[in-house]
């Protein structure tokens, strides 16, 4: 199912708003909902499995345009300095 707060959804489940890029993916033991919020295309960079549930890793541009990782809830991961 869509959710209607999105202009479009591209590549099966990579959302646009307002030309901002998340993901969207709502099926069982594979639930991604990262929100429109970030520069570029969010790209998958790690799968972790788990039993029958599944962990993903997407690296994203944010707003200061860095690179960032976020988890499968939209979780921003940044690495320490």
């Amino acid at each position: 199912m869509i959710p209607f707060e999105y202009d479009e959804i591209i590549d099966r489940n990579i959302t646009v708003k307002n030309k901002m890029f998340g993901v969207w993916d709502n099926m069982p033991f594979r639930t991604i909902k990262i929100p429109a919020k970030y520069l570029s295309k969010p790209k998958l960079i790690k799968e972790i499995s788990f039993g029958k549930n599944k962990a993903f890793v997407f690296e994203v541009l944010n707003k200061e345009n860095k690179k960032i990782l976020a988890y499968r809830n939209g979780l921003e991961l940044y690495r320490k300095k």
